[in-house]
């Protein structure tokens, strides 16, 4: 078995679970030694004690599998804004040169820029194959966090990785032009797309206890939506429409956190067609998604949003749940029409959409369109294809 060394300069442990944690994970389970390094990028919502913070080590962390032997290696930070990122290229590239020589690390995969870029650098001093694993339009994201006049580098540093890393595995259509677009190989380009665990989907039988809880009556038409609540989202546009429109027999239900939770959950305590929950454990996802009628991805048509595919959107097909989007190219690119997705281009129209599909009962049709359409996707199929890919990497590195 290899041993694997995944950098990000996000936060593994808080964020998620995204792609990567469904992979390595599952991988860590099949007996990969797999570190992570990451970096903790919401130090500033939390109470500050000092202004440096020395290493940590997390161990049996999981997202989504337990027993996956990984460990979570966190280099110091210096908790002041601007300066945290800046300091990262010099704390974080000692981490990784450290784990490299000591953990005989055989194949590094890089998730984001900053630090990816160093452990770029250094697997070119070791002769390591480096795989840049792509499941956003990085640099675009990077503005949240980032001035602006940071962002050019962003940019460049991301074209130069593009162009160096061994070998690139991205999640989608639109993703893998975008990396082409970028310079990168199309012979080098991979896709493995985004998947699901079908069998906890499928199972979850909770959707009238859920309701219940949730003070949702039988007859109520609930918009439902997962996952980090971006501004971006599209939540706020759709919660004040909902709002406005008194008669309409619609309700939102969002689970996750994030930064619209504080706004959505101050309109909740108003009125009861806004429901929160905050975070959940991922195991009880289903559970909540079961009290869905429709999915929603009202977001944003902005330039974080264009080329990707959202995971959530597999796991609301597997769970027989038709979805209304805003037209994302990235999206329309890779499930088109007639596959259980439905699109808008507003919360009016999104809201509409919905409100004809309860009327004329072709919620449980276009479900299933969908949940037909991703049954290929499951997390097992998908995670052997990224370690042929990972396996033929390192061989091909070899040879050269």
């Amino acid at each position: 078995m290899l041993n694997i060394l995944v950098i990000q300069d996000t936060d593994w442990i808080e964020r998620g679970p995204h792609q990567q944690h469904h992979i390595f994970e599952r991988l860590g389970r099949k007996g990969y030694s797999i570190w992570v390094i990451d970096f903790e990028i919401l130090w500033d919502k939390y109470e500050k004690k000092s202004y440096f913070q020395k290493e940590k080590i997390f161990q049996n962390i999981s997202h989504v599998v337990a027993n996956n032997k990984i460990e979570v290696k966190r280099p110091p930070i210096l908790k002041i804004p601007l300066l945290d990122k800046m300091t990262i290229p010099i704390f974080h590239t000692i981490s990784i040169n450290k784990i490299i020589k000591n953990k005989r690390i055989q194949v590094i995969v890089g998730q984001t820029i900053l630090n990816t870029f160093c452990g770029l650098i250094l697997s070119k001093i070791y002769r390591i194959p480096f795989i840049y694993h792509v499941i956003d339009s990085i640099h675009s994201i990077a503005s949240d966090y980032i001035p602006k006049y940071f962002l050019f580098l962003a940019k460049v540093l991301e074209v130069f990785i593009i162009k160096h890393s061994d070998l690139i595995i991205t999640v989608n259509k639109g993703l893998k032009d975008y990396i082409i677009r970028l310079g990168g190989s199309p012979e080098k380009t991979f896709i493995v797309p985004a998947g699901v665990d079908f069998k906890k989907y499928q199972e979850s039988k909770d959707r009238s206890r859920i309701r219940k809880k949730l003070g949702i009556k039988e007859d109520d038409l609930i918009l439902f939506f997962m996952g980090w609540l971006y501004e971006f989202s599209g939540l706020k546009e759709l919660a004040e429409y909902i709002l406005k429109h008194p008669k309409l027999q619609a309700k939102l239900l969002a689970v996750g956190g994030g930064d619209l939770y504080p706004y959505l959950l101050s309109l909740s305590k108003k009125t009861d067609k806004i429901i929160v929950t905050g975070q959940v454990p991922y195991d009880e996802i289903p559970i909540y998604l079961s009290a869905a009628d429709i999915c929603i991805l009202p977001a944003y048509k902005n330039e974080i949003m264009m080329n990707i595919v959202p995971i959530k959107l597999i796991e609301y097909m597997a769970a027989g749940k038709p979805v209304i989007s805003t037209k994302l190219p990235g999206v329309f690119r890779e499930f088109g029409k007639n596959n259980g997705i439905l699109y808008c281009d507003n919360v009016g129209e999104l809201v509409q959409i919905a409100l004809k599909l309860k009327e004329n009962n072709k919620i449980e049709g276009i479900g299933k369109r969908g949940l037909n359409y991703v049954k290929k996707r499951d997390w097992t199929i998908l995670v052997k294809d990224f370690e042929k890919i990972m396996k033929r990497t390192i061989k091909n590195r070899k040879k050269g």
